[in-house]
């Protein structure tokens, strides 16, 4: 069988559209990558350890002396709220000792509704404890969002007048010159202009637990 010209054409025409596509390709990628280093080579980059300014700094830890506070708080109400939950289930669990049939529980409806607040209370024990630590989560989220709008506002104010075209964080480079580094900087700022936060304790809205489960 003699091969199809057209076809072969077709591929070859294929071929050399993919050819001088993929030297295009090239040209470009290597004149992006030469006007990107040049650019960054150009640029101005200053670093902050981010992290850093925000646990040492007197906001930090000030921010984390009242979180302390508050989680012991915490645990101390959801500690009280179990041990009443265990007792009522002692005296559940006395109360219905002489219950053997189902008879015997339909006999004493004032055994089988004090069984139905327990679980209701055992319910109720249950969703404080997510509640109180979703308020916890919370506290340190708005707590944390003040020290960051600050200490945002403080870094921005150090780039400028450095001249800097960006601020990385130095977490995120392998290597910095000394030099380029405001965190110390930033931390003595942000220590002077906020040298405490308040913090206050989230409360969210409860749900009621539906009585029929």
């Amino acid at each position: 069988m003699k091969p199809n010209l057209s076809s072969l054409t077709q591929v070859q025409g294929f071929k050399m559209k993919f050819s001088n596509i993929l030297k295009a390709t090239i040209v470009v990628s290597v004149s992006i990558l030469a006007v990107s280093s040049q650019a960054l080579a150009q640029s101005k980059t200053l670093v902050v350890d981010y992290d850093k300014v925000l646990n040492q700094s007197k906001a930090g830890k000030s921010a984390g002396k009242q979180f302390q506070s508050i989680a012991k708080t915490i645990q101390n109400e959801i500690t009280a709220q179990v041990k009443k939950l265990e007792s009522e289930g002692k005296r559940v669990q006395a109360s219905t000792q002489a219950i053997k049939t189902q008879a015997q529980l339909d006999a004493r409806p004032d055994i089988a509704q004090q069984y139905k607040t327990f679980k209701l209370n055992e319910q109720k024990t249950a969703q404080e404890y997510q509640y109180k630590g979703a308020e916890m989560k919370k506290t340190q989220a708005d707590t944390l969002m003040k020290i960051r709008k600050k200490m945002n506002t403080i870094i921005s104010a150090v780039g400028r007048e450095r001249g800097a075209d960006m601020i990385v964080d130095a977490r995120s480079v392998y290597y910095f010159n000394p030099s380029i580094d405001i965190t110390a900087t930033v931390m003595s700022r942000l220590d002077s202009q906020m040298p405490s936060v308040i913090v206050t304790r989230a409360r969210l809205p409860r749900q009621p637990v539906p009585k029929g489960k």
